[in-house]
Order: C-alpha cells, then structure tokens, then sequence
C-alpha cells in the first residue's frame, strides 16, 4: 500500500474534500455504498473492460450489436448531427460502431469523450481515432461536469446526441437516476437526444459471476498481484484470469 500524501494544489483539495464528504454520506446510507467513479483508477478501467468482455456478460455485446444494427436509424433521428458526447466510453468501441454505422458520406462530427478515468480516455480516444472525419475531445470529469463543457462549446452546426450505455444508470438508485437524468436534459436544447442503454433485471447469481474476481488468496497467487505493483494493467490479460477464476 502507497503512503498518503498531503494534496499539493488546490485542485487536489478541493477533490479530496469532495471524496472525503462522499464518504461520509454514502456510508452513512442503508445498505452502505459508494459512487462507483472512485474504482475507475486505471487498474478499475483495465479490470472493468475484461469483465465486459466474459461470456456471462453479456450487456456490452448486445449494445454492440443493436449499435451496428441499428445505428444509421439512431443517427438519422437527430439531423443534422454535429456532436456525440459519450459519458463513460469505455473501451470507445460502442461510440466507433455507432458512427461507424452512418450513412456514407457523412458530415464531420466531434465526439466528446467524458470520465473521470485518463486510463480509459486514452483507451477510447485511441479507438475512435481510427474512424474518418471525426474530431476528438476528452473530458476528465464526472459525467455531469464533462458533460457541462462539451455543451459550453456551442452547437451552431447542428444537433447532439448524449449516450449513457452499459446498464450505467444502474449505478444510480431512483433518486439518484431521476437527478442525473434531469441534470442531463438541462445541457441540452430543442432538438438534441439522449441515448440511454439498459439491461433486463438478472438474477444475483449472474450479476455476481459476472463481476466476482476471486477471494484474496486466489488474487495473492495471480498475476493481477505484479500488474498492480508495477501499475502494469492488460486487459486482455485480466480478462484470461477471470476466466480462470471462475473455470
């Protein structure tokens, strides 16, 4: 375990006291929690996208599916369309196979990427810079903060189009979706969109072999030990220790 250290700017401050006042709200709730941001460090990230792809979870390839099925529909709703603003992309591999499914030739669009993880930005902005005519924009924010600057930049050449997939809005309980979703139609205007992906209620079961990663012991004698020491983080590589975990 790292030692801790005093924050040295007032950013750092000001992000603590935020985390330290999270603390002391969410575990004063019944059952106890946490805002699921803070696990997005860049071992969260890398242990998120292997989990995404195991074969008893199945939201992200079904996303991905309807994406590519239904994608040159979901875009022609909100025309003309000048920008997308993901709100925790991922692997960004959602946001490459909707605009992947645009009519051909399309306008140039920029996309805004938003989450509080520089980990998981990189790995998105890597993925969507393969796509052409596309501009790319990071945000190193919570959802609600990144979400305020991309629409701070205006939209005077045309529409956009918010995405929340994954399940994510899970992650909130009703209040909390309820707020988030509120926050979210106030950033945008007439004629924007928002794209919202949720799952079906699973049995406790399979939403616990689905993110289960082993009890400690099994951890001590995996490879994840040295990939968190050397803050080495494959997840490719994780994800082949899921599944021997759970062979």
């Amino acid at each position: 375990m790292r030692p801790s250290v005093a924050p040295d700017s007032a950013a750092e401050r000001v992000e603590l006291e935020a985390f330290a006042g999270d603390v002391e709200y969410y575990l004063a709730l019944t059952p106890r929690q946490l805002p699921s941001r803070y696990f997005y460090d860049a071992l969260g990230s890398a242990l998120f996208e292997a989990i995404c792809e195991l074969p008893w979870y199945p939201i992200t390839r079904a996303e991905r599916a309807l994406l590519a099925g239904h994608g040159r529909e979901i875009l022609s709703r909100v025309d003309p369309l000048a920008m997308l603003i993901e709100l925790g992309p991922g692997s960004g591999d959602k946001l490459a196979t909707l605009v992947a499914a645009a009519e051909t030739p399309r306008r140039r669009l920029t996309l805004h990427l938003v989450d509080v993880s520089p980990a998981a930005l990189d790995l998105a902005s890597r993925t969507v810079a393969t796509l052409d005519a596309v501009d790319i924009v990071t945000h190193q924010a919570t959802y609600e903060a990144g979400l305020a600057e991309a629409s701070a930049r205006g939209l005077a050449r045309g529409r956009a189009l918010a995405l929340f997939l994954g399940s994510n809005i899970g992650n909130f309980d009703p209040p909390g979706a309820n707020e988030f979703l509120r926050t979210i139609r106030a950033e945008l205007v007439r004629g924007d969109a928002l794209l919202v992906g949720t799952d079906l209620v699973k049995r406790e079961r399979e939403l616990l072999l689905a993110v289960r990663v082993g009890d400690a012991q099994r951890f001590r004698r995996s490879p994840w030990r040295n990939c968190v020491e050397n803050e080495t983080y494959d997840a490719s590589r994780l994800r082949g220790e899921l599944n021997h975990a759970h062979a």
